[in-house]
Order: structure tokens, then sequence, then C-alpha cells
């Protein structure tokens, strides 16, 4: 619907990759992810709305990459 917003502030070390980030996303209208759930879910999303904050990490490493949020 064009009407949600992404906003995303990161920062990386360059030497390992290494990032933390905050990331805001708001005004998802969850209709729009209806053809997706419907080819994992028997599910049918007619409204809604997601809000979502929070802070995403990514910690490169030997035995395998980390990723959080």
């Amino acid at each position: 619907n064009g009407k949600g917003t992404l906003q995303a502030k990161a920062d990386t070390r360059l030497d390992t990759l290494a990032t933390e980030a905050t990331v805001e996303l708001t005004g998802l209208a969850l209709a729009d992810l209806q053809p997706w759930v419907a080819q994992a879910a028997s599910l049918d999303v007619r409204q809604g709305q997601l809000d979502v904050t929070g802070k995403a990490t990514y910690a490169p490493g030997g035995a395998g990459d980390a990723i959080g949020f």
C-alpha cells in the first residue's frame, strides 16, 4: 500500500564485519503479505498493521555466523 516505512541505522566494523543495527518498521499492512502467507499456512490475512522496533546483530565466526534480533 506504500504507507509502511523502514528505518535502520547500523555500525559495522570493517575488520570483522560485525554489525549492530537499530531497526524500526512501522505501518506494514499485513494484508499485503497474504500471497506469502498462503504459501506457508492455511490462513487468510484480511487486515492489520505491523510495527516493530528492535536491535539486529551480526557477528561472523569460525564455526558459523551469529545473527540476532
